[in-house]
């Protein structure tokens, strides 16, 4: 038994195609979709592309770590290492690369692409796919819930190219690459409400998505599974008396699923877990990267409209630029608002307004953040504001849901992991889903009303505006690491790079990548077992974090000498390479002191070799 055609597509009656017609839309429009959603995404990234060598899309110290995750899967494979562990960062004790972002399935899906064109190439086209993909994969999903082809596309167009898309393109592609998003929400469909496929094969897609989503995401395959769970209990208490029909035909499929991410997920999860260099504990977020309810109508830098005195405001939010994507503005506020209340009764409507309300909501962490400043005003509170729509039958689970889901958020060691601004992402998946139905149900007869509703649409359109030409970094390597001198270098040697890499600096790995790793690193921007971002602290690379932030150089005495030494060899450096940085010359100083001889130069670099102890 099936639910009733609206819940799933509703049916506006303005647009009946002939079947000839229907036909050419069905097999030529998808595809002239994803070529559009493709040149838009090269124009976005322009910039980067004049370039895509020796240009990086994005900004900060995060794409330098990516570019080095895509290298390490191939690399690793070529050469019979675990793709799952390093000890290239971070020598001797290593990285467990489940505890990172590391998107081991990006790195072996590109590996052609990294060992042709390089790593930096590769990173550029990933992000550049993503944005195209998943707006392709949004109007796929749209498409069945509306008549009008292009009322779909609109709103693939608006997922794919959301402000929060832009924002994770900065340096985030493991929570930018989501193209497998609205691929659930069409399986979460046809095993829910349709149910017209087989419980075997529905289940082992939805097994291979959620396996391919933990490779290259765990916490987006976490929050998808948050979310499904929202949808069934939101479902529940619209059609209650559904639940025991379809509860059978679920079970299957959600046992055969089970079963096939189980198959792909078992060896990485005991790598995870049991592995060398496990880390337990999380890194607090939950309470800096957050929403700011601000940041809901308040335009970012990304966008191309952003006066001044309102960037001032956002550029105070908590947390970091890559999490700063939650703008929605109010012309695309007041379109929602509209769609929700005027279609109400659509079944589709509700559940996608409540998701995308709770989402948002949820995103706000756990107190509340308003223009930058942390009220103390617990979230959970908001839960009271669903009592507004406590009397329909959809409105009454809602509070109980938003306040299960905050606790678990706030508390639960698993969901205390997830990013709380990450959320916006399902805001703008089912707010585009709201549009392509307010589109495609739109009355196009009233010139009136078509004015006024295109007048409000521009606008929302015209806030959106990205800002171009997008961010883009020079990867700026150093002529030692990329030409032949970098082999003067004993293969599989040890070296300390400086700027020495921890949180917020990345460019020795990036060096590390150009060298073809022919070296491993002390050192590594990497999540490690404390939990921590750093190194394993040690009084040289303290010191040195230390001076790359400006402060002044210690006294190398002779006990401070003996020290340094006997780190370095206990790190089994071999040799110490300086490439260009704020205040090089307080820093070569500094090293030489150490290491008792003056640098050769060479390829843009100072290097010190050690020799035996």
């Amino acid at each position: 038994m099936s639910l009733p055609a609206p819940f799933l597509r509703p049916d506006s009656g303005a647009f009946k195609p002939t079947p000839a017609r229907a036909w050419l839309v069905r097999i030529t429009t998808p595809a002239a979709l994803l070529a559009l959603y493709g040149l838009l995404a090269l124009g976005l990234f322009a910039a980067t592309w004049a370039s895509p060598v020796s240009h990086v899309i994005g900004d900060g110290p995060d794409p330098p770590v990516f570019i080095w995750y895509l290298r390490w899967v191939p690399f690793a494979i070529s050469h019979g290492l675990n793709p799952l562990f390093t000890s290239y960062l971070d020598f001797p004790d290593g990285i467990n690369l489940m505890w990172q972002t590391s998107v081991p399935l990006l790195g072996l899906l590109l590996a052609p692409i990294t060992l042709t064109l390089g790593p930096i190439f590769s990173y550029n086209l990933l992000m550049t796919a993503s944005m195209a993909l998943a707006a392709w994969c949004a109007f796929l999903a749209f498409r069945r819930h509306v008549a009008r082809p292009w009322a779909a596309a609109l709103g693939g167009l608006l997922f794919g190219f959301s402000p929060y898309m832009l924002a994770q393109s900065l340096g985030h592609p493991h929570v930018g690459v989501v193209f497998i998003c609205p691929l659930m929400l069409i399986a979460f469909e046809e095993a829910v409400l349709r149910q017209q496929r087989s419980p075997g094969g529905l289940g082992a897609i939805i097994g291979l998505l959620a396996a391919a989503q933990m490779l290259i995401s765990e916490e987006m395959l976490l929050t998808q599974v948050l979310l499904a769970c929202m949808a069934l209990a939101i479902l529940a208490g619209l059609r209650p008396d559904q639940v025991r029909i379809r509860a059978a035909h679920v079970l299957k499929v959600l046992g055969v699923a089970a079963g096939m991410l189980t198959l792909v997920a078992v060896w990485p999860l005991w790598m995870q877990f049991l592995g060398p260099q496990a880390v337990h504990g999380t890194l607090a977020a939950s309470n800096v990267f957050v929403t700011d309810v601000a940041g809901l109508v308040l335009p970012t830098s990304l966008q191309a409209i952003a006066p001044p005195a309102l960037t001032a405001v956002t550029d105070r939010f908590s947390g970091s630029q890559y999490e700063a994507g939650a703008f929605l503005g109010l012309p695309l506020l007041a379109l929602l608002v509209f769609t929700a209340v005027r279609w109400w009764r659509v079944p589709a409507v509700q559940v996608a307004s409540m998701l995308a309300l709770l989402a948002a909501c949820l995103s706000l962490g756990v107190t509340l953040h308003l223009g930058g400043v942390t009220t103390g005003i617990p979230a959970g509170l908001l839960a009271l504001a669903f009592l507004a729509v406590g009397r329909t039958r959809v409105g009454r689970v809602t509070p109980v849901i938003f306040g299960l889901v905050w606790a678990g958020l706030a508390t639960v060691p698993l969901l205390h992991n997830v990013v709380p601004s990450r959320l916006m992402l399902y805001v703008f998946l089912f707010a585009s889903l709201l549009l392509s139905v307010l589109v495609d149900r739109w009355d196009f007869a009233s010139p009136r009303r078509t004015m006024a509703a295109g007048a409000i649409a521009v606008l929302a359109l015209l806030t959106l505006l990205p800002r171009i030409p997008f961010a883009t970094s020079p990867a700026n390597v150093p002529a030692f690491f990329s030409a032949g001198a970098v082999s003067t270098l004993p293969t599989n040697s040890i070296v300390l790079v400086v700027p020495y890499a921890h949180e917020l600096e990345s460019r020795a790995m990036l060096w590390q990548l150009s060298a073809d790793l022919r070296f491993k690193m002390p050192e590594g921007y990497a999540n490690r077992p404390g939990p921590a971002l750093d190194p394993a602290p040690t009084m040289l690379g303290h010191d040195l974090m230390a001076m790359q932030q400006g402060a002044p150089a210690p006294e190398v005495s002779t006990a401070y000498r003996t020290a340094a030494l006997a780190e370095l060899r206990r790190w089994q450096v071999q040799a110490v390479v300086l490439g260009p940085m704020a205040g090089e010359g307080r820093v070569v100083e500094f090293l030489t002191a150490i290491m008792g001889t003056p640098p050769t130069q060479d390829g843009g670099v100072y290097l010190w070799r050690l020799g035996p102890s």
